[in-house]
């Protein structure tokens, strides 16, 4: 019998992609190509010296830094997402269907896999920014966290959603993949720039916290994406999703605790989590299917209470729409808390954090309601939820702003930019405003889900029919 070595103990996918990775000769020219490159930048920089040029460490960094965000991207990135999508495209070498493994533990194996090579390259090109030190005006401290930090987490980031888009199976996926890393990066830096201007002291911090809020959600949606049609694929995603409620006032709790003003800046931001989970619950819900499989349904409980807990996590709209509205209900139970707050907190601080809690409340409220118009939609033409939600989404906005425009209907066009700039532009709008929004989003939402009502129960007594497929 052959000798055990280390790998037999390892994750068999980390295995394989670490060998086709330094099998791989483009993956080897790219790095002989990034330590010249690096070379003769510092060459360049040094000639410059000797001949009396004053050069920043800082900036010295910052080229260094881009060199290795681009190199990341292309082997972490491109490079996974192209190599995943020939494998789910040929059913001889996809692991989902040719191996027992689990999908999370392929997806744990080809995401290490990556980062593997992405510490190599950054452990390359250290003796190559230790140089910057010398430079002056950069510290280690801001050496490992601006470089070796950033490059790990934007790494991470970058093969989340290679694989999200290799999980297609569709090596022409890569002209997605390059505008979906562009355009979802620049919103996180968009809205942690805005954010962090008043209120936060250190953005790069709350930067990496939402890509890596992010970064996890690709994650789940990806093992959704690679599971098998016979299971529940959305089940990690709305568990994740409903974290939100505990992980993110955790995150406030870390980021504020040595503020003087720590409880009024802990309740301004603790909605935003419950917002963004429960916006991406409903828009997520409203992509799904009508019903979930037959197996799931054949192994949940027979306690109708316990079937109703596997309803809300296994696939079809009518659960992760009816996890919206809980989550919602509760995030609204928290805002009416706020007032017992009041001996801790002047006037003005509970007025501020009483407008954020209905703004945050507002948008949630429209996006439950758009994404119940959008299953509505589904019922009549019968196209896959993606693109039913852009349909929806295109002539939602554009209806909208049109009749804002052509009837001019200053408020209505006022409410509906309130809408989309929330919640970066919350100072624009008086008190009763929002006030006006809120209870208008609370009439919208609960007209929405009495017109999928019907739907919605048809589909839960179906689901309690033990041992029928529906």
């Amino acid at each position: 019998m052959a000798e055990r070595d280390i790998s037999d103990f390892l994750n068999p996918v980390l295995i394989k992609e670490i060998r086709q990775y330094f099998h791989n000769y483009l993956i080897l020219g790219l790095t002989w190509i990034l330590l010249v490159g690096l070379l003769a930048f510092m060459v360049f920089v040094i000639s410059a010296v000797d001949k009396g040029s004053k050069v920043n460490g800082r900036e010295f960094l910052a080229c260094i830094s881009v060199i290795m965000y681009s190199a990341c991207f292309c082997i972490c990135g491109i490079a996974s997402q192209i190599r995943f999508a020939t494998e789910r495209g040929t059913p001889e070498l996809d692991y989902s269907r040719i191996s027992p493994l689990p999908p999370g533990q392929i997806i744990r194996g080809k995401t290490l896999a990556a980062m593997i090579m992405a510490g190599y390259l950054i452990f390359l090109s250290l003796p190559f920014v230790l140089i910057s030190y010398f430079m002056n005006q950069v510290s280690i401290g801001e050496i490992f966290q601006s470089y070796l930090a950033s490059l790990f987490i934007f790494s991470l980031y970058f093969t989340a959603v290679a694989l999200f888009c290799g999980s297609f199976g569709y090596r022409w996926m890569i002209w997605f993949y390059v505008p979906l890393v562009a355009l979802l990066l620049f919103a996180i830096v968009f809205g942690c720039m805005e954010i962090g201007d008043d209120f936060l002291e250190s953005r790069e911090v709350w930067l990496f916290c939402l890509i890596l809020f992010f970064t996890g959600l690709i994650f789940v949606w990806t093992l959704g994406m690679i599971g098998s049609a016979g299971y529940s694929r959305m089940r990690w995603a709305r568990i994740y999703l409903l974290s939100l409620f505990v992980l993110f006032p955790a995150v406030m709790i870390c980021f504020f605790y040595r503020q003087h003003n720590f409880i009024f800046l802990g309740l301004l931001f603790c909605p935003y989590g419950g917002m963004l989970g429960t916006m991406i619950m409903a828009l997520q819900s409203a992509c799904e299917k009508d019903r979930s499989p037959h197996k799931v349904l054949r192994n949940a409980p027979r306690g109708w209470l316990k079937r109703l807990g596997v309803f809300l996590f296994t696939d079809g709209w009518g659960g992760g729409l009816l996890l919206s509205w809980g989550m919602l209900l509760l995030m609204t139970l928290v805002q009416n808390l706020i007032p017992l707050f009041s001996g801790r907190l002047s006037k003005g601080e509970i007025d501020c954090v009483t407008l954020n809690g209905y703004s945050f409340v507002s948008l949630t409220l429209y996006t439950v309601f758009f994404a119940e118009l959008v299953i509505l939609f589904r019922f009549w033409v019968k196209i896959p939820g993606w693109m039913s939600l852009a349909a929806a989404f295109t002539l939602f906005s554009v209806i909208s702003l049109g009749i804002g425009e052509i009837a001019m209907w200053d408020r209505y066009y006022d409410g509906m930019r309130y809408l989309i700039s929330i919640p970066f532009s919350i100072k624009d709008y008086g008190n009763s405003m929002i006030k006006e929004i809120y209870y208008t989003g609370w009439v919208a939402a609960l007209f929405g889900l009495l017109l999928v009502g019907w739907p919605l129960l048809r589909n839960f007594r179906a689901f309690r029919q033990i041992g029928k497929e529906i």
